[in-house]
């Protein structure tokens, strides 16, 4: 069986959402050793945040990565299921999974809000032409 060329960006995607995961841990554990703070720090959203601060860039990134992207993973699975797979399709996977990308870095690190904000805003639109692409297919056939 071969591979649908979606995938590979899907796989990429995941591979996004575990590295801002472990960058989520990294941080939190050295802001817990560092702070010297119980384990009940981590009781709530919001004593989390109070007690981490600064620290929590990758965690509310990590919050953010199952927001707009859940549309990306469901189109996937539609593509894959119907068998709407274009190479446009494709491009425009990888170009989303490329900007969401740039914007876990500037959300990560620098957080300059007008940049995070222009990768977000770009991506999702790319997002919508995906989905519009695909429905377009879906009802007229090529």
């Amino acid at each position: 069986m071969t591979a649908s060329p979606l995938i590979l960006p899907l796989l990429a995607m995941v591979a996004l959402t575990a590295a801002v995961w472990v960058a989520m841990v990294v941080q939190r554990l050295s802001a817990q050793k560092r702070l010297r703070l119980p384990i009940d720090a981590f009781a709530t959203r919001a004593s989390t945040s109070t007690a981490f601060g600064p620290t929590e860039k990758a965690a509310n990134h990590f919050m953010n990565l199952f927001e707009a992207p859940v549309l990306f993973y469901t189109l996937v699975a539609v593509s894959l299921a119907t068998g709407v797979v274009t190479s446009l399709l494709v491009t425009l996977a990888w170009v989303y999974v490329g900007l969401r990308a740039v914007h876990a870095v500037i959300h990560c690190g620098y957080n300059n809000v007008t940049h995070r904000a222009a990768a977000f805003l770009v991506s999702t639109l790319v997002l919508w032409v995906m989905w519009a692409h695909f429905g377009l297919r879906l009802l007229h056939p090529a």
